[in-house]
């Protein structure tokens, strides 16, 4: 039978998932260059209607690629947030972290993607804050807060520390 119209593929969300990857993989490559919706498309495997169908445009779809690539950064969150030692190699191995993970193209791309696309459109730039900018403040805050209560740290407010 077939489906109604408006009505969504039953491996919608699988399809999306899988375009996800593949758009986050070539937005990841070391091309210094902004990829058009039509390069897109081509990355994806799929024509640029498909990926109008999944995202709606360019916005949504860098908006979706950021946002749902935040999990994948769940593991590195944990260990920025876990002190290591006392407060000064705690603090220099937060550094360390952080950089090593800025070394990662694809974590570089996305980082450079919600800064530049995040300024010219709210969409993008809401995704990146929510999804990344405010996960990192959150685990580097969730380091300090652990010193504070160890008292090697003055007490304040972690997220503006």
């Amino acid at each position: 039978m077939a489906r109604l119209t408006g009505s969504r593929d039953a491996d919608y969300a699988a399809k999306r998932a899988a375009l996800v990857g593949r758009l986050r993989e070539r937005l990841g490559s070391t091309n210094r260059e902004h990829p058009s919706f039509r390069e897109l498309a081509t990355a994806a495997g799929v024509s640029e209607a498909t990926l109008r169908h999944y995202f709606g445009g360019m916005t949504p779809l860098i908006a979706a690629v950021v946002e749902e690539s935040a999990p994948l950064g769940a593991p590195f969150l944990e260990l920025l947030a876990q002190p290591t030692g006392g407060f000064a190699e705690s603090v220099a191995d937060a550094v360390f972290l952080a950089s090593t993970g800025q070394q990662q193209p694809t974590v570089r791309a996305l980082h450079a993607i919600g800064d530049a696309e995040g300024i010219r459109h709210g969409l993008v730039g809401q995704a990146y804050r929510l999804h990344l900018l405010d996960a990192i403040v959150n685990a580097v805050s969730r380091r300090l807060n652990e010193h504070i209560a160890r008292k090697e740290m003055r007490d304040c407010n972690s997220h503006a520390a």
